[in-house]
């Protein structure tokens, strides 16, 4: 099974005003999650293997690896959904505003990069 990928309206909103925009919305499938953990942990596993041969560093790195393997692993699975990116315009100074890759949750916190007010992205 593929992942589900949707494009989602979103609301940019700031300082009472309002805009709208779009974001892409990514709810991962079983298999992708899994893929991902497993990727997690190679990574972490073999910065600890790594950092074995570094003098004096591993005796601090080690323990820290053996202990952020798992830990990486659990939380990378546990991530089901994700925002995957979008655009809209800043409700106060018209400017772009980028979206970029970020967890998922009904209101998203950015800012816009030319009046560098915070914005609020709404999602249904």
């Amino acid at each position: 099974m593929s992942d589900e990928v949707k494009e989602l309206t979103a609301r940019f909103v700031c300082c009472e005003k309002e805009t709208i925009g779009s974001v892409t919305y990514r709810k991962f499938s079983q298999g992708s999650r899994t893929m991902r953990a497993l990727k997690v942990c190679a990574a972490l596993g073999g910065l600890t293997v790594f950092a074995v041969f570094i003098p004096g560093a591993h005796f601090v790195l080690v323990p820290l690896g053996v202990l952020a393997t798992p830990i990486g692993t659990f939380l990378a699975y546990l991530r089901k959904e994700q925002i995957d990116g979008g655009k809209g315009e800043c409700p106060v100074c018209g400017a772009p505003i980028p979206v970029g890759t970020m967890r998922y949750s009904r209101v998203l916190v950015e800012s816009c990069p030319d009046c560098r007010r915070p914005l609020d992205i709404v999602l249904p």
